[in-house]
């Protein structure tokens, strides 16, 4: 059985510089300015205006828009909805 392990080894050192290692891919993407991760949900405008709907207030001081009804808006779930407003509040102001 040990013969069968090193046979694997040896197989392993000599096919490994044959195959293209993932950041190698990763690189050649970044540099086509491709990046990781799916994309966003919201666009920007998108999510200011979910931010105004969520900012926006009825005379008697409640919330107008629950963030149950912001969502159903936008076709997105509530928990996108807050991840797009926390990521409004941590932008740098240009």
């Amino acid at each position: 059985m040990a013969t069968s392990f090193s046979k694997l080894n040896v197989q392993a050192l000599f096919s490994a510089p044959l195959l293209p290692l993932p950041r190698d891919g990763l690189a050649a993407a970044r540099s086509r300015g491709r990046t990781g991760g799916q994309r966003p949900k919201m666009t920007k405008r998108q999510a200011k205006i979910a931010r105004d709907m969520y900012e926006e207030q009825k005379p008697d001081g409640s919330r107008a828009h629950t963030v149950q009804q912001i969502a159903e808006e936008f076709g997105v779930s509530r928990p996108t909805i807050y991840r797009h407003l926390r990521a409004l509040d941590n932008e740098p102001v240009t």
